[in-house]
């Protein structure tokens, strides 16, 4: 036996919204006909048994998909490898920060400077007259 259900209907079934319903039915997923009514035209999802509703959408269970299973399995694996470089970041850290004041304590003060590029500090540029703006430069001023 054939049951007849309104878009609705089958997009509760299905666990879909109304609107996965319609597009199924265009591109040929679920069957269906048109009814034309006086208030106006809809369209009539047929379904052979409840046994067979699954059958008319077996990627759409709950409104899923296989490439969205495949999709949440592979950001799956990429949190699980994210977790454990920020573990393995997390020990660096820690041990750095031990370390630290074996560091500071070097051949170097920790009061005397460190340039990277010899012994000098780096030279200043020589002082440049302050511009004058544009309505100073003007006027004269």
């Amino acid at each position: 036996m054939v049951e007849r259900l309104t878009v609705r209907q089958a997009g509760t079934r299905l666990g879909v919204s109304p609107t996965t319903v319609r597009r199924m039915i265009a591109v040929g997923e679920l069957q269906a006909e048109r009814e034309i009514r006086p208030q106006g035209a809809r369209w009539i999802v047929l379904f052979g048994t409840d046994a067979d509703a699954p059958l008319h959408a077996p990627n759409r269970a709950r409104g899923t998909s296989l490439v969205t299973n495949a999709v949440v399995s592979d950001l799956r694996e990429r949190v699980a490898f994210l977790e454990q470089l920020t573990a393995q970041q997390a020990n660096q850290i820690s041990e750095l920060i031990r370390r630290l004041p074996e560091l500071s304590a070097g051949p170097i003060g920790p009061s005397e400077p460190v340039f990277p590029m010899g012994d000098t500090p780096p030279q200043t540029p020589a002082s440049t007259p302050a511009r004058r703006g544009w309505l100073r430069r003007l006027l004269g001023l």
